[in-house]
């Protein structure tokens, strides 16, 4: 048990330590997409700008449905994680073979996706109470 709290602590480290570089790097021009790719002329790929905005998307919609169908809920922000990756591994499969790109990309997303079932074994109940503060 102690496991799945150790990888998925790292794993959000990972992801939150690269999001804030990238995300700082924006600011002076520095344009990156994952994993520290420099964007030529300011330009991400279009099948990785898709995956991102129909995760974005859908994660709005699960969870606005959520809202709608059981009311207002306590929610972990390991889940808000585990449901936007699951969205984004989800939705990029097809938008990668409708695509057509390389093979490494493919390779990306099988990464987020076991950040994604790391993250969503590490939110079921019985493991929360590993993030709580002691």
């Amino acid at each position: 048990m102690l496991q799945a709290k150790n990888i998925s602590n790292v794993i959000i480290l990972c992801l939150s330590l690269w999001g804030i570089y990238i995300a700082i790097n924006a600011f002076w021009g520095n344009i990156f997409y994952f994993p520290f790719v420099l964007a030529e002329d300011a330009q991400i790929p279009y099948h990785r700008l898709q995956t991102i905005r129909i995760a974005v998307l859908l994660t709005f919609a699960y969870f606005g449905m959520v809202h709608l169908i059981k009311g207002s809920q306590q929610l972990y922000p390991i889940q808000f994680l585990s449901v936007f990756l699951n969205f984004m591994v989800i939705s990029g499969f097809p938008i990668l073979y409708v695509s057509d790109v390389l093979i490494t990309e493919y390779f990306i997303l099988l990464f987020f996706c076991f950040c994604a079932i790391a993250l969503h074994f590490a939110s079921k109940q019985k493991y929360r109470k590993y993030f709580a503060k002691k």
